[in-house]
């Protein structure tokens, strides 16, 4: 059922607006293209097909390019790097910096190093427990979930959660 236009009652309705009045009081709107012209509403074509799939190659294709990419001085790939676990040269960080950058937060939770104060080293130690911790928990919840072990998966989830919360707000860590 095609629902019409509120004020011209001629063409089909395409902009749905929701207003809040200042009593609290909600008004839905269901406008023509033209008429929410009038009413202020910038027009707003929907995406084509055609639009979203290029949008979705052109992603794949910079996707492909970052990890064909190699290092100019000394011949590193994103896949090796990603196979050894370590860079070739000083060089690749800035190559792949795009690619690196988002690993380096999600796996220390930064992406620049800050150094260390003077008593700083039992925080950063109990900080690299708690990474250790992360990472073990994040493998442990991949296999219960693999097995479908949700109650455990839950109580996995709410424990990183837990650390994360922890590690970034910097406080001590509890077991």
């Amino acid at each position: 059922m095609t629902e019409y236009c509120q004020r011209c009652q001629k063409e089909a309705a395409k902009v749905h607006v929701t207003e809040i009045d200042a009593e609290g009081k909600k008004a839905l709107l269901h406008l023509c293209e033209e008429c929410a012209k009038g009413h202020g509403l910038p027009a707003q074509p929907a995406p084509t097909v055609l639009a979203v799939f290029k949008e979705l190659v052109d992603k794949a294709n910079t996707v492909a390019r970052t990890r064909d990419r190699q290092c100019p001085e000394c011949g590193t790939t994103f896949a090796e790097f990603k196979a050894k676990g370590r860079f070739g040269c000083a060089h690749d960080y800035e190559v792949f910096q795009a690619r690196v950058v988002p690993l380096l937060e999600r796996i220390h939770g930064a992406s620049e190093h800050v150094g260390e104060a003077d008593g700083a080293r039992a925080q950063k130690s109990a900080s690299d427990s708690a990474a250790q911790e992360l990472r073990r928990l994040r493998r442990d919840l991949q296999r219960v979930v693999k097995s479908e072990e949700y109650e455990e998966a839950a109580r996995l989830r709410d424990r990183i959660t837990t650390l994360e919360k922890q590690l970034a707000e910097g406080n001590q860590l509890d077991g």
